[in-house]
């Protein structure tokens, strides 16, 4: 049996070995049950098995990617219309996940206290190489429930993020005295933020880049504090 310096919910491990300055995990679920997540009945007639390949966190300065084989369940309630369901990870990985979830969490503290570009620097060099939109998404899914400030904003800073890469684009709006997501807004126009602007005369300084369409925002919706 294969050893690994932290824990692995769920699963046996069945091989390890290094490859440049990646550490590659094979594993096999051992869930005896898998839940329907339609009608949560349970299961233990597989249907078939498949691979996932998430990465996950580092250890010893090399990075890590599992691969795990996991199963797909028939369910047994003949009135739910799901027939067959992938087996769920709610310890290790979300459905559709990329990434673990502990890694989520790691990156998600990044991206709530630094700039994306600043954690993505500071990220790389500790073996978590991670993109500035993928950051920023982690921001995206933060603000979905929207944090409301309990004083006036007063500094903030603004950037764009992708909903889907090279087709649609949103802006986040983060509190610089907290660090905290305060607004998504469905666009990155100048005409969304400057409406968003008119309505927040105490603003005092705004963090943004050298996109034409947020200076126009702001030349529009604050005149009086754009230089």
């Amino acid at each position: 049996m294969s050893f690994i310096p932290f824990d692995l919910p769920g699963f046996k491990i069945s091989r390890t070995y290094s490859l440049e300055n990646k550490l590659i995990i094979t594993a096999c679920s051992v869930q005896v049950l898998g839940h329907c997540p339609a009608c949560q009945t349970a299961s233990s007639s597989v249907h078939s098995y498949y691979q996932r390949s998430p990465k996950d966190l580092p250890s010893s300065g090399k990075a890590i990617r599992l691969n795990l084989l996991v199963r797909r369940f028939r369910c047994n309630n003949p009135q739910c219309s799901k027939k067959v369901f992938a087996e769920r990870l709610p310890n290790v990985l979300a459905p559709n996940a990329q990434r673990t979830e502990r890694l989520n969490a790691t990156l998600q503290i990044f991206a709530d206290n630094f700039s994306a570009e600043i954690a993505a620097r500071v990220l790389k060099k500790v073996s978590m190489r991670v993109s500035l939109n993928t950051l920023l998404r982690l921001l995206k899914r933060a603000a979905r429930v929207v944090i409301r400030p309990v004083k006036p904003l007063r500094i903030i800073s603004v950037d764009d993020f992708a909903f889907k890469r090279g087709r649609s684009y949103g802006t986040l709006v983060l509190d610089l005295q907290t660090h905290r997501p305060v607004e998504l807004l469905p666009d990155r126009t100048a005409a969304t933020l400057a409406a968003w602007l008119r309505v927040r005369p105490l603003l005092e300084l705004v963090s943004r880049d050298r996109s034409p369409e947020y200076a126009r925002a702001f030349e529009k919706g604050h005149p009086r504090r754009c230089k």
